[in-house]
């Protein structure tokens, strides 16, 4: 999992190295992909409309891509839930009765359906 926190919207390029075990020298094979990291909201304030249906979206440059979605309190009160099915390949709609009124965080994973890799937006 790579922590974009911090990192400005902007394309940047990934390489990953592989080596055999016990190797200690070289590699033995390496991927690049070119990643676009898109401004973000940090939190959104559930309060105003109980019962509003909010679509959450995804945007992910592959193939296939996959995308899961979670939530939780903006204060750390409470642990990361699921929002929907997981790895679904569209945006997903999600009811907000029955939340606690506040400030939440979303987050959004994307993976490419046909090799399963993941990248956290």
């Amino acid at each position: 999992m790579w922590n974009t926190a911090g990192l400005y919207a902007n394309t940047y390029d990934v390489a990953v190295f592989v080596r055999k075990s016990g190797t200690t020298t070289g590699y033995d094979g390496m991927q690049q992909k070119t990643i676009q990291l898109r401004a973000k909201c940090t939190s959104i304030l559930l309060d105003s409309w109980p019962g509003t249906l909010l679509t959450l979206s995804g945007y992910a440059y592959c193939y296939d891509p996959q995308f899961s979605y979670v939530r939780t309190l903006a204060d750390g009160s409470e642990s990361w839930t699921a929002v929907g099915s997981p790895w679904v390949t569209s945006s997903i709609d999600m009811e907000t009765s029955g939340l606690t009124p506040g400030y939440y965080d979303f987050k959004v994973e994307a993976r490419e359906g046909t090799v399963g890799s993941r990248r956290q937006q």
